[in-house]
């Protein structure tokens, strides 16, 4: 994953390159910060790794959460639970309810982070999501949201997410916990 932005960044800096100045405007304040590090399942367990370098403005972890007991996992990421107090930046987790195998595991994460602004939004459809259903269905919903709200600062995709009364909850059923967000 990292070296994917490394790569990609490398080919934005390069006026020779053909995706030259593609990513974001080098002189915006906040450039840097426009990168998300996302995935599903052991997918988001990478994410949580890479959430620890700067350049991450944001992390997303779908299906996904350090494994309570270290090691007990297929995955081969090398995460434990100390290293979630290396991120930095706003952490989204969406879970799949009960029935998801890393229900345990994204819940333990939620509590344990305090140092970072956390979400937790949870819909009961198992580990695989709503993935494959058309446009990546209502976690892909939730996922544009939150990256429109982190990486563009679009104040309707927050409230979205953390109005009290939030669209996705009252509409669709999801269960969203939050915590550190003003």
């Amino acid at each position: 994953m990292l070296a994917g932005i490394d790569l990609a960044l490398a080919m934005n800096a390069d006026p020779e390159d053909p995706l030259h100045d593609r990513i974001a405007d080098r002189r915006s304040p906040i450039a840097d910060r426009r990168i998300a590090a996302l995935g599903h399942s052991c997918g988001g367990l990478q994410a949580l790794a890479a959430g620890a370098d700067q350049r991450i403005g944001t992390v997303m972890a779908l299906g996904s959460g350090v494994y309570i007991r270290p090691n007990s996992g297929l995955s081969g990421v090398q995460i434990g639970k100390d290293d979630l107090l290396k991120l930095h930046s706003p952490v989204a987790y969406v879970l799949g309810g009960p029935s998801d195998i890393a229900c345990a595991n994204g819940n333990d994460d939620f509590s344990r982070i305090e140092h970072v602004p956390v979400v937790l939004g949870s819909l009961p459809v198992g580990h695989g999501g709503t993935c494959a259903l058309e446009n990546g269905g209502l976690w892909a919903t939730f996922a544009v949201h939150w990256l429109d709200w982190q990486l563009r600062g679009d104040e309707e995709a927050k409230s979205v997410i953390l109005e009290s009364k939030c669209p996705l909850c009252a509409d669709y059923g999801w269960a969203i916990r939050s915590k550190r967000f003003e």
